[in-house]
């Protein structure tokens, strides 16, 4: 497992299961005067594509395209730790450092850094 941290602002979730479910959410960061909204699961919306579904091909590709974009311009959790970016995962890691720091390292290894090594 690989555990990376975007460098843009949150606006979209998605899930692929395997070769056969795709779901696609979004949601909005700010109000539309720019103040700061709080994040709601409850109303935000959600496509869920199967593959029988005629536009599974379509939304499956778009995921993997966007998902892989944003994984390419991310930070490993270790890059994080290192430069100091976060003060809950400084405060995470000081309460056990020796074993916390090892899973970091663990979860910043070795990670796919092609589409076809992501999605097989």
């Amino acid at each position: 497992m690989n555990i990376r941290i975007y460098t843009y602002p949150a606006s979209i979730n998605g899930v692929e299961i395997e070769d056969s479910a795709v779901g696609i959410g979004w949601y909005n960061i700010a109000t539309p005067d720019g103040e700061p909204r709080e994040h709601q699961r409850e109303t935000s919306p959600m496509f869920v594509h199967t593959k029988s579904s005629g536009e599974f091909d379509l939304m499956q590709n778009w995921f993997r395209d966007v998902f892989f974009d944003l994984w390419e311009d991310s930070l490993t959790l270790y890059e994080v730790y290192e430069n100091q970016d976060s003060k809950p995962l400084e405060r995470w890691v000081a309460s056990n450092a020796d074993e916390r720091v090892e899973l970091i390292e663990e979860m910043s290894g070795d990670h796919p850094t092609t589409r076809a090594e992501m999605f097989g």
